[in-house]
């Protein structure tokens, strides 16, 4: 039996379950006294590569951009067909060095900067 290559439909729906999942983890360390300050910031990491993987996905196929981010900034841009890639690198890029994880690794980042220079 041939295995059925996963779509994005797919893949976005189990990033979606894995944000939730990993906001509930975070709200329950912080309650627990769980080294939360430490714990919290490396949930939030997770979360920022996640986003950046779900921003690709959402590029790719604007159908599946959730109506809340359809009237912002980015939305306007995915909508509209212009090329998102080029325009959010620096934003990508941004949120993941903030969190100090390495999301550029994950999403791909860092084969499209090589391929178009700095």
């Amino acid at each position: 039996m041939r295995r059925r290559k996963p779509t994005l439909d797919a893949i976005n729906h189990d990033l979606d379950l894995a944000g939730k999942l990993l906001d509930g983890a975070a709200h329950k360390l912080r309650d627990a006294g769980f080294a939360p300050r430490r714990n919290v910031r490396r949930v939030g990491e997770a979360l920022a590569c996640v986003s950046a993987i779900q921003f690709e996905i959402y590029a790719a196929r604007p159908d599946l951009l959730p109506r809340f981010l359809a009237d912002t900034k980015f939305g306007r841009r995915v909508l509209s067909n212009k090329r998102y890639l080029d325009s959010s690198r620096k934003t990508r890029s941004m949120t993941c060095a903030t969190t100090g994880s390495d999301c550029s690794r994950i999403s791909g980042l860092s084969r499209e900067r090589s391929r178009s220079g700095p």
